[in-house]
């Protein structure tokens, strides 16, 4: 316990270090940090933050005050979701979220739109929520090493086209079996 303080401790001086400095860009990495001190939102001229390699699983309210965030790099941390405040970060164009525990994308996908490189590596996704409002964010999303049912990866990498045909065919199969009779459709 005494050594997770002295690490906020610490993390908390270098907050202060970057805030007088007016620094555009914060590096934590492999601090075994479990908990970002909310101070972290007073670093408004930040452009660039990278957390990797600590033992985070959430992200303080404060970090959406980073108007200015550009690039967020969460690799190897303990997120089992993408954190709800990077929904609130317009300026956001880069998030790295790589070796992570990410078992399911939000429904509400669309929402980043705005980030242009989503890497979501390495995680546990195997389901991505597309429809026709969002589709468009399979060119900016990178699941390598997930283990992808829906859609699969066949389809994915063939392009947006041949995955809006691949929503329209599902989305019509799902019609279809919710058309057929009870008879059909109870178990033998």
């Amino acid at each position: 316990m005494q050594e997770d303080q002295n690490v906020m401790e610490e993390v908390r001086s270098l907050i202060q270090e970057a805030i007088e400095d007016k620094d555009t860009r914060f590096y934590l990495r492999s601090t075994d940090l479990k908990e970002l001190p909310e101070e972290i939102g007073d670093c408004i001229l930040l452009e660039d933050l990278s957390l990797t390699g600590n033992s985070l699983s959430e992200l303080p309210e404060s970090i959406v005050n980073l108007t200015n965030l550009k690039r967020l790099h969460l690799t190897q941390n303990n997120f089992e979701q993408i954190p709800p405040q990077v929904f609130r970060m317009p300026q956001l164009r880069h998030l790295c979220i790589r070796n992570n525990r990410i078992k399911h994308l939000p429904e509400n996908l669309s929402e980043l739109m705005h980030i242009r490189d989503l890497d979501l590596d390495s995680n546990f996704i195997n389901f991505i929520p597309l429809d026709d409002s969002n589709v468009e964010i399979i060119d900016n999303l990178s699941l390598l090493n997930n283990p992808l049912v829906d859609p699969p990866y066949e389809v994915l990498s063939q392009g947006t086209d041949v995955v809006k045909k691949y929503i329209e065919k599902k989305g019509k199969v799902l019609l279809f079996t919710i058309q057929l009779p009870n008879q059909i459709l109870t178990p033998f």
